[in-house]
């Protein structure tokens, strides 16, 4: 006696590329992401002289006198 599995089969196998293409998508926007953030950095790459002299000037006594005539008037 034998079974038919066909509609099983197919099923099974729609599935299987269903579960393919979500690993696909996955993967190509987890390297997308990567490369978004790669530009990113080296954006940031720019600009870190200008960060590092504002953090220099935050963390300065000239901030906090400026802070302080700031508040004043």
């Amino acid at each position: 006696m034998k079974k038919d599995y066909g509609m099983l089969g197919t099923l099974l196998l729609t599935l299987v590329a269903f579960c393919v293409l979500v690993l696909l998508g996955i993967v190509l926007y987890r390297c997308y992401t990567e490369w978004k953030q790669a530009e990113r950095d080296k954006r940031q790459a720019q600009l870190l002289p200008a960060a590092t002299s504002a953090v220099r000037y935050a963390l300065s006594s000239q901030f906090l006198r400026d802070v302080k005539n700031y508040l004043k008037g």
